[in-house]
């Protein structure tokens, strides 16, 4: 994934620059998606990837 990855936390996004330039999106044919917009994972404990 191109863009910036972040975290949906109990305060906001949280960006994890961490994650960047090393996550694999699978494609789906029926859903466009732009590989430079931010993306955006739910929050949970752990880690998020």
């Amino acid at each position: 994934w191109a863009g910036t990855i972040s975290a949906l936390g109990p305060d906001g996004a949280v960006r994890l620059p961490e994650e960047e330039g090393s996550t694999y999106v699978w494609p789906v044919p029926a859903a466009a998606s732009d590989p430079d917009a931010e993306l955006l994972f739910d929050w949970r404990d752990g880690d998020v990837l």
